[in-house]
């Protein structure tokens, strides 16, 4: 395991800005990247993100998170935790959205 490239949000080829890019590709197009942030709109198509979680995709991003922090949480970088509860949060939205749509659809 390599800790020295968990890196920051915007600093190519680190762990934290891969992460960042592949979750915003998984994304409803309704959601864009807007000063930094997902936007929030309770207007997005949340079909193809429920087929991925038909597919274990969101498992994968859960598996990632708990891989960061993990090793966020040995290297005491508090500067990098601010980039995973971003993260964090970010899918906790995401899966509450989903779960909405699953429900009144």
């Amino acid at each position: 395991m390599r800790l020295g490239k968990l890196g920051k949000v915007g600093e190519d080829g680190t762990f934290a800005d891969n992460f960042w890019t592949w979750w915003i590709a998984l994304q409803p197009p309704e959601r864009v990247v807007f000063e930094g942030r997902l936007s929030r709109t309770s207007e997005a198509d949340w079909g193809k993100m429920l087929e991925l979680c038909r597919k274990s995709r969101v498992l994968q991003v859960m598996a990632a998170l708990l891989w960061w922090g993990e090793a966020l949480d040995l290297l005491n970088d508090p500067i990098g935790c601010m980039d995973w509860d971003s993260a964090v949060d970010d899918v906790r939205w995401a899966c509450l959205q989903m779960g909405k749509a699953e429900l009144t659809g």
